[in-house]
């Protein structure tokens, strides 16, 4: 995400279209996360390049988009990303990127200028060549205190670890949550104290960012999308901003 800036503003340089020409950019993954990159671009690129015609699609290899959420978000959703002239393409798994598009299960190419890869979280390779187990997605498979199962000296916690018997996503919001507890544990182990076990949220507050002024946010089947939701996302953001900087420092 460091770079994925400066590679996006690349990749349009060269493409960049001419009046009245048509662009093709596609974001591939069906989560949140692509819906709310996939509408950030469209503002971006209506600034960035007035009077072209720059299309914007969004591929998921699920039977719905935003899959996991409750019915009235995903219509929710659905509504916005019409309004707007945002394609959405469903059961539809991307094989192949190459120069010119993409290759996936409904036909041999699909045809795009830029392409944003905005699927699932996948585990660091380095983490397959520790010897250490790993669940099914190469994640290090850890207890509900976050040590390794198979060594306890070593601790593992958002995007590196799974804990087993428990299945949640991959987070930011279970990453906060973990690094208390880690700090927590940790101390434990060196002065040998009880350590304390996490249990993820079974749900949790999503704010999506329209790119109008708005946001549209998600809670269980709650899907509202009004001015005061982006207020509320500023404040959480700014506030989550800060404390990070002040834990590094």
């Amino acid at each position: 995400m460091q770079t994925f800036l400066q590679r996006l503003d690349d990749r349009m340089e060269f493409v960049a279209p001419k009046p009245r020409q048509m662009l093709q950019v596609d974001v591939v993954g069906g989560c949140v996360a692509s819906v709310e990159i996939a509408l950030c671009l469209q503002t971006r690129f209506q600034l960035q390049f007035p009077g072209a015609n720059v299309k914007i699609r969004v591929l998921t290899a699920a039977d719905e988009i935003a899959f996991a959420l409750a019915k009235n978000g995903v219509h929710k959703i659905r509504r916005i990303l019409h309004s707007i002239g945002i394609e959405i393409l469903t059961q539809t798994r991307v094989s192949e990127v190459n120069d010119s598009g993409m290759m996936s299960n409904r036909t041999d190419s699909l045809s795009a200028d830029c392409v944003s890869w905005s699927t699932s979280a996948v585990a660091p390779p380095v983490l397959l060549r520790l010897g250490l187990p790993v669940d099914e997605h190469g994640f290090l498979l850890t207890s509900s205190t976050m040590q390794c199962t198979a060594d306890p000296m070593v601790f593992a916690v958002g995007y590196f670890g799974s804990v087993a018997g428990i299945s949640f996503a991959k987070a930011v919001v279970h990453t906060v949550r973990q690094s208390p507890l880690l700090w927590h544990n940790l101390r434990s182990l060196l002065v040998g104290e009880r350590m304390s076990s996490f249990t993820p949220q079974n749900d949790f507050l999503k704010i999506l960012n329209t790119c109008d002024g708005l946001a549209l946010v998600l809670y269980k089947s709650l899907a509202i999308h009004a001015r005061w939701c982006w207020t509320l996302k500023t404040r959480i953001d700014r506030r989550f901003r800060d404390a990070a900087f002040r834990y590094i420092h």
